[in-house]
């Protein structure tokens, strides 16, 4: 027996495992791993307060030389000739709310289509301003109640009891959800600014009038527009807006900056550049 093979037989006593001279060492698994790189997405914004307060803070925005077309979407609030003039902003009139949903969504698809255009040929971004989110939400459920009453059955409870309360049901709730999240991707798909606006308040009572055991504050707007937008904003009583809100990569910059005007958020803190911008990805 040569050296070599007497050093293998005993290591293959010492450990009982067959030791084999000689074989590679299986490679290290490939994740589809990256490193975080900051980006500044096209921001969708949620500003929400006292009645006329979010306008007052997304107006401001008309005389920015860093934005290019202001685009006032009046949806349902039906006072956008009276916040936009005297300015350069257009006004758009989304679809009533008897028209089909998709063609609705078919109004902001047309718009991201222009801010494509606009950012092509000036290099500035759009600003879109919907009023409002409160709106919208209330729209939906208006549309839900509608469907409920519209039930054969229902029909004929609400002849005989023309009071009966008809609920919303789980598959209702479940559309105006779904709605309400298509609409948020298609705003994600603006490559501009596009500012949510929606009423807010303190309430010291609840819908039966019963007062609360402590005040609460109540953003009239549904869930998934609160929890996906990219920031959120709350207009106080002096007209500055309190960030609620913001993506963790700039919370810092927030405190350091005191940012308190959409302008300052955008471009001092979010760092918004037009040329290197992208499309929100989430959910």
């Amino acid at each position: 027996m040569t050296a070599a093979a007497s050093t293998s037989t005993s290591a293959s006593a010492t450990t009982g495992v067959p030791q084999q001279s000689g074989t590679a060492q299986r490679p290290a698994p490939v994740l589809p791993a990256r490193a975080a790189t900051p980006q500044t997405t096209w921001p969708a914004i949620l500003i929400e307060g006292e009645p006329d307060r979010p306008q007052d803070v997304a107006l401001a925005l008309a005389g920015d030389d860093r934005i290019g077309q202001l685009i006032w979407v009046d949806w349902a609030s039906g006072l956008a000739d009276q916040w936009v003039a005297g300015t350069a902003a257009t006004i758009l009139d989304r679809p009533q709310p008897t028209a089909n949903w998709d063609k609705q969504l078919l109004m902001l698809d047309k718009i991201a289509e222009y801010g494509r255009h606009q950012l092509d040929t000036t290099g500035k971004p759009i600003a879109v301003i919907i009023d409002s989110v409160t709106d919208l939400y209330a729209e939906h459920r208006r549309w839900a109640r509608s469907e409920a009453n519209n039930v054969p059955k229902v029909r004929a409870a609400l002849q005989q009891y023309p009071g009966l309360s008809v609920p919303i049901t789980d598959a209702l709730w479940d559309e105006i959800e779904n709605r309400q999240a298509d609409f948020l991707r298609a705003i994600n798909g603006v490559p501009g600014i596009s500012l949510l606006l929606a009423s807010g308040s303190l309430r010291v009572a609840d819908g039966e009038g019963a007062a609360l055991a402590a005040p609460e504050y109540k953003v009239e707007v549904h869930r998934i527009i609160q929890r996906r937008v990219h920031a959120h904003l709350r207009v106080d009583h002096t007209g500055g807006a309190i960030p609620v809100k913001v993506p963790p990569l700039w919370r810092d910059k927030v405190d350091r900056t005191q940012a308190t005007t959409v302008a300052q958020l955008i471009f001092d803190v979010f760092d918004l550049d037009p040329a290197t911008a992208v499309h929100h990805t989430g959910p």
